[in-house]
This record gives structure tokens, sequence and C-alpha cells, in this order.
């Protein structure tokens, strides 16, 4: 085993449990080491690992709940955006599902839904529509509710048939 690599994975997942806390997570958003699960994610495919880019992106959506205007979160979302569009293709529904959570806090800010937009994550968002995880679907529906909010995104929504897929979705 790797020690290195177990150690890592342990510790990563200790930062999203921290995260998870009121008291830790807003000043845990803007500490400068935060840039260190930013660059793993961005790495993230070849980490090699599933269970510590699992750990990264939930680290970074416990993170991410918070409304913190500064630091490495704050400056980061659009990289952190970009980096978690993969996971929403992973074979993997908790990835997926933690992908989405993020997206659902990320989206809450204008400038990272103008980035979703760019990098054309609102129509993944509509295709996970049709997702068999529920959960998944969920998530996908509370980070549509926030896109919806955004005239560009509320068009690709329209224009991809997200109405269609939702009806879908309500309908199962």
């Amino acid at each position: 085993a790797d020690l290195s690599g177990d150690l890592l994975v342990k510790l990563v997942r200790l930062l999203a449990h921290i995260a998870i806390s009121p008291a830790a997570g807003p000043a845990l958003s803007r500490h400068p080491s935060v840039e260190a699960l930013v660059m793993l994610l961005e790495g993230s495919e070849a980490l090699g690992s599933e269970e510590l880019a699992l750990n990264v992106v939930s680290a970074l959506t416990n993170l991410s709940y918070y409304d913190v205007r500064e630091g490495v979160m704050w400056d980061g979302r659009g990289r952190i955006a970009e980096g978690l569009a993969p996971m929403l293709f992973q074979d993997n529904d908790e990835a997926v599902l933690e992908a989405a959570r993020a997206f659902g806090n990320l989206s809450r800010n204008a400038e990272t839904r103008a980035a979703m937009h760019t990098t054309r994550v609102d129509e993944a968002m509509v295709l996970l529509l049709d997702h068999t995880s529920p959960p998944v679907v969920a998530a996908v529906a509370g980070v549509l509710v926030n896109l919806s909010a955004d005239r560009r995104c509320a068009g690709t929504i329209v224009h991809t048939d997200g109405i269609g897929a939702l009806m879908d979705t309500v309908e199962r």
C-alpha cells in the first residue's frame, strides 16, 4: 500500500469533514493552502485514485457552501468550476452527486454562472436531469434553479429542451 497516497486521502477527507463546521468552514475557505485542493482537482484525472478525487471534490463542495467573498475559494471559483465539470460525467454516482452539489453552491454567484454557461455546464445539467440516481437529479434541479436566474443560462435551458427534460423527470 502507498502510505503517502493513503495519508493524503485521509487528510483531504479530514479537511472535508472540518469544512462542514460553521465554526471552521468559512475560515478554512479563506486559507491560502486551499490552493492545494484546487490544484489536486485540476490534476484529478492524473491522480489515479478515485477515492482521493472524490474526497477533493467533497472538500471543495463543503467549502463552497460558505459565501465568503475573499480567499482561494472565492478567487478560484472559475478554476474550481472548470475542474469539476469532468466529474459530471463519471461512472461513479457519488462523484457526479458531489460535483452537482458543488455546482449548486457555486452557481449562486453570477460570475460562476457565466463560466458555467461558457463551459457548457448548464447544458450538462439539463442532460443530467435524465440521470438514474434520484439524489443526483435533486442536486441538478437545485443547480438549474440557480441557473434559471441568469438570462443566458435560462436561454440554454429552454433551447436544449430543458423544459421537456424537466417535465419528463416530473413524470417519472
